[in-house]
């Protein structure tokens, strides 16, 4: 199902409560996972589950007692800077954060576009990286340019695809 027109909170809503109603799932939903984008969070971070909490009632969110974090020689764990470790890895403390402290949230970000975001951070801080990715980059405009190198690779079965950039 396609939403037309612009995806306003208003027009998101509607359309949330349109589908639930219609397949009579108002209190089978769990979870709502969106992107992170303005409209989502607007819409559905104020939007709790009623009678969710006791699911999560003697739940120890925490499990891992072999965290190397919580190691009081953390200096000796990562050599490198920490800054950029952390700095890395923010956003997925965000959400198991939220998570900790909103158990009763029906909207969870999508792990998925988290986890993007962090690798595009990563590769940025990664010169390197960023250098290989660059050449490639200039080979897949010239394959889209050219007609005889598309039609090489037709001939071969092969295409290759148009990037495809999250924020």
């Amino acid at each position: 199902m396609s939403l037309k027109g612009r995806h306003t909170t208003d027009v998101l809503l509607s359309e949330f409560e349109k589908v639930i109603n219609y397949h009579h799932i108002e209190r089978k939903l769990v979870r709502l996972i969106t992107n992170n984008a303005a409209n989502n969070i607007k819409v559905f971070d104020t939007i709790l589950l009623r009678d969710f909490e006791a699911y999560f009632e003697n739940h120890d969110v925490n499990n891992d007692n072999n965290n190397p974090l919580e190691n009081d020689n953390i200096e000796e764990i990562f050599d490198d800077d920490l800054n950029e470790y952390f700095e890395l890895t923010r956003l997925a403390d965000d959400i198991i954060q939220s998570l900790c402290e909103n158990l009763e949230l029906l909207r969870l970000p999508c792990f998925a576009h988290a986890l993007q975001l962090v690798i595009k951070d990563g590769i940025r801080h990664a010169s390197n990286a960023a250098a290989a990715l660059t050449e490639v980059e200039k080979i897949v405009k010239f394959n889209h340019s050219s007609v005889v190198y598309a039609e090489k690779l037709e001939k071969l079965s092969m295409t290759i695809p148009y990037a495809t950039k999250c924020r």
